[in-house]
């Protein structure tokens, strides 16, 4: 973050940071969740099983933000699971579990030195971008690293009741808007040009429209309605959000969803947006209280 709160560009101002190889010893690495997706125990497994000390190999580290962090540990950035790893090597050999066989507590890293937390973020997702990340790490990283459309994805799913991320737990997955709605929910903000507040709007309709049994948001988000009432309240300004909150409950999701799916493999097609659009306008029209009709 910039002076006066405006976020600077991390890509770039990396490009005049340099970094040194290094011997460092582990017990000056910390993991730290907020550059990492979640750990990959069966990998984990495979290191411990097959473990040569020359397998290593490097890994990337960095001192982020030391003034803020007041410690001088350095964050791993891209080799969390060997780290992990080697730790767990460690513990075992304490324990007299495992012969030591060449074990030395240190690893070969790439140092990148005074990094800022946006630095840190863009960082990993450069060096990490050969590996599959999940929608909701891939969020996680860029709200990190300051990136102003994941801010406001933020700010109106909260504006809907809606949890995203969970700052003490920030690579689990029980969240009340599901990882597979976080694209749709980043191309409707996208489309407020206008600042309507469409994804809190469209939000708001889809909680109060199916509403689960027990009271939860949890499992309520359809992400391809989503978009597609975003849609409609983008396209139509005067349209009754009441009764299109009450047109979609009395229709069902399991009803609304499977009748585009239906209609969208008669046709031929493989992207159901459209169809679900479509629906919607029918369904609306079909009950409407008012004398307005809407378009898709």
């Amino acid at each position: 973050m910039s002076q006066n709160g405006v976020i600077s560009n991390p890509l770039e101002t990396l490009k005049s940071r340099t970094s040194t190889i290094k011997v460092v010893p582990l017990a000056d690495i910390r993991i730290d969740l907020r550059f990492q997706r979640a750990l990959a125990t069966g990998t984990v497994n495979k290191i411990l099983a097959g473990y040569h000390p020359k397998g290593i190999g490097q890994v990337l580290v960095a001192e982020v933000d030391p003034e803020e962090e007041g410690e001088a540990l350095l964050a791993c950035l891209d080799g969390q699971t060997r780290i992990f790893s080697l730790r767990t090597i460690a513990e075992e050999i304490q324990r007299g579990e495992r012969a030591p066989d060449g074990f030395i507590p240190e690893v070969t890293a790439e140092v990148f030195e005074k990094l800022t937390v946006e630095e840190a973020a863009a960082l990993f997702r450069l060096r990490n971008q050969q590996q599959p990340v999940s929608p909701r790490e891939r969020a996680r990283i860029s709200l990190t690293e300051g990136d102003p459309l994941m801010h406001e994805v933020i700010r109106q799913a909260e504006g809907a009741g809606y949890k995203v991320f969970d700052p003490d737990n920030p690579i689990g997955e029980n969240f009340d808007l599901p990882a597979k709605a976080l694209n749709d929910a980043m191309m409707v903000v996208r489309w407020d040009t206008h600042h309507e507040g469409l994804l809190t709007r469209a939000l708001t309709i889809q909680k109060n429209a199916f509403p689960t049994p027990d009271g939860t948001l949890l499992g309520t988000i359809e992400p391809k309605l989503l978009s597609s009432t975003a849609w409609l309240l983008h396209k139509n300004p005067h349209i009754d959000e009441d009764e299109l909150t009450r047109v979609m409950s009395i229709s069902g999701l399991t009803t609304i969803m499977s009748t585009a799916e239906q209609k969208m493999t008669a046709d031929g097609m493989r992207r159901i947006t459209g169809y679900v659009r479509g629906d919607l306008v029918t369904r609306y029209n079909k009950n409407r209280r008012r004398a307005d009709q809407i378009q898709r």
